[in-house]
């Protein structure tokens, strides 16, 4: 791959602020340019953790151009490249010695009495009620009714959000090349009055998951949370969770081992 231009982003501490230099300072003995603008480069660089990584994603609105993370955070899932690759990346990239991995996020389409309103979460998608009042869903895999959900909510997370969220709550893992969907409960409630699943639900990335609100569910408000970005909404009639078309292209090293980077972060 020809490297001519390079956009780099980073977060506010000390680590990515030197990292960022550096990297700086060697693209651009390298002959490549660091522009100002994301629009015009051919690779983006995300300097800092898996938290800075998101927040560049939604502020580039899910960029078509490979993305590279430089990892100065803690667990980096999307970063691929410690400070001491920084030297070697044109060599890498010029000499095509890395992988893309294209990741779909999940895309959440929330339908109330003002209209129709789509987020997107390349993590994750969680569905609350406000405060400590429960929220209950009609949950409808494909045309079918499964159950009528009461709890704090449910979470939908990509198979790449898989160690996030969803693996706090006890989801399961999933490697980032399982084309599937989990839809994962928070707080269910499991009395004689409300009987509700505990454990997620791995499902095919292609097939609809609809989440209908109760009369009682659409009077009160639902706070949309996707990717650590949030918004509330009133008068929720339904929410339409699919696979979205969209692909983020992040660049994996030849040596790059899922297996490996799960069971050093998480295992």
């Amino acid at each position: 791959m020809e490297l001519n231009k390079v956009y780099i982003y980073k977060n506010n501490n000390k680590a990515s602020a030197e990292a960022a230099e550096k990297f700086r300072d060697v693209m651009e003995s390298q002959g490549v340019e660091v522009t100002s603008n994301y629009g015009e480069a051919d690779i983006l660089v995300c300097i800092g953790g898996d938290g800075a990584f998101l927040r560049f994603v939604h502020a580039c609105g899910f960029p078509r151009q490979p993305i590279v993370g430089i990892n100065t955070g803690h667990l980096g899932f999307f970063q691929e490249l410690r400070a001491q690759h920084i030297k070697s990346f044109h060599r890498i990239i010029s000499e095509d010695r890395f992988t893309i991995q294209k990741l779909h996020p999940v895309s959440a389409c929330i339908v109330s009495s003002r209209g129709e309103t789509t987020v997107l979460g390349l993590n994750e998608v969680l569905f609350r009620g406000p405060y400590t009042h429960l929220t209950h869903f009609t949950i409808q895999m494909g045309d079918t009714d499964i159950q009528d959900f009461s709890g704090d909510g449910v979470l939908v997370s990509t198979s790449a959000g898989s160690t996030a969220y969803n693996y706090s709550l006890g989801g399961a893992l999933a490697a980032p090349e399982l084309d599937a969907l989990q839809l994962t409960p928070i707080a269910p409630m499991n009395t004689n009055a409300y009987r509700c699943f505990r454990s997620s639900i791995l499902y095919p990335a292609d097939m609809k998951l609809t989440l209908k609100a109760s009369e009682r569910t659409s009077r009160d408000k639902i706070e949309v949370v996707y990717d650590g970005l949030s918004g509330v909404f009133n008068n929720v009639h339904e929410i339409r969770i699919t696979q979205s078309p969209i692909t983020v292209d992040l660049i994996r090293l030849e040596s790059y081992n899922y297996w490996e980077k799960l069971k050093s972060k998480l295992l």
